[in-house]
């Protein structure tokens, strides 16, 4: 198989583009990653499908054949480069090719950008593996350390998705993530 990261850009809750990269759906690969897309995402101004497409680029993806025809097709003003390979990221803008990489994903971050409040909602709860075979108690008893995360992974603010981001960042692989009493662990390959 391959450790399939797969991020979701949508605006509104329609899918927009996605982001396929393989072998980086572990959770320091896919912080790593996120946090730059997030960047990019929250510096430029570009209109939101521009912007989602620049931001992939920004971390080496490039679109697939398929993208860049459909985006010569349409007509739409926009650099397009090539993609490489699955492993520096690929770009899919067309329904079927967005389907196919969100039901293959390992870790899947959805980025949705709303269009009436002009925010980003951030999910990236699989960025984490939940172990439901140890409690939290089990966890404070054990010789690893605990971080205790105060809010949910699943409806983040950009802002609170780059402090998760800096949770994970200064993180170990041993340590375990407490959310809501759950306990969860990195994901590593």
């Amino acid at each position: 198989m391959g450790n399939r990261l797969v991020l979701n850009m949508k605006k509104d809750g329609n899918d927009v583009a996605t982001g396929y990269f393989h072998w980086s759906a572990s959770t320091t690969d896919s912080a790593e990653i996120l946090d730059n897309v997030l960047y990019y995402l929250d510096n430029n101004d570009e209109e939101i499908n521009k912007r989602y497409i620049y931001a992939l680029y920004s971390v080496g993806a490039g679109l697939t054949e398929e993208a860049k025809e459909t985006i010569k097709e349409k007509n739409i003003d926009l650099k397009l480069v090539e993609g490489i390979d699955r492993n520096s990221g690929i770009i899919d803008i067309t329904e079927e090719a967005m389907n196919e990489a969100i039901q293959y994903a390992e870790i899947l971050i959805t980025i949705d950008y709303l269009e009436d409040t002009k925010s980003f909602i951030i999910n990236c709860e699989q960025m984490l593996y939940q172990d439901t075979e140890v409690s939290k108690e089990d966890a404070e008893n054990s010789n690893c350390r605990v971080i205790e995360i105060d809010f949910e992974l699943n409806n983040l603010n950009i802002i609170k998705a780059f402090d998760f981001i800096d949770i994970v960042n200064n993180s170990t692989y041993e340590d375990v993530f407490v959310v809501n009493n759950k306990v969860y662990k990195h994901i590593f390959y």
